[in-house]
């Protein structure tokens, strides 16, 4: 769910979303770790409120990025 207010409008946004991370985090020195990932995000938006008006709506949004990790494990 997301909410927008400028003052003079009020907006909400609802659906659903899900993420899903592959990655690989080998260790490079002792209890030290490099990592590498590749994320997905997609977001389905089904209903928009402005203003206390409801509307049913079909918006979606896919991103997929790049990730970088280092730990240190104790």
């Amino acid at each position: 769910k997301g909410n927008y207010n400028d003052g003079a409008v009020d907006e909400s946004l609802s659906g659903d979303s899900y993420f899903l991370k592959l990655a690989f985090e080998p260790e490079i020195a002792e209890r030290y770790y490099l990592g590498v990932g590749i994320n997905y995000y997609a977001a389905n938006y089904k209903t928009l409120i402005v203003n206390s008006v409801q509307s049913d709506i079909s918006y979606k949004n896919t991103w997929i990025y790049p990730s970088l990790s280092f730990s240190y494990r104790y």
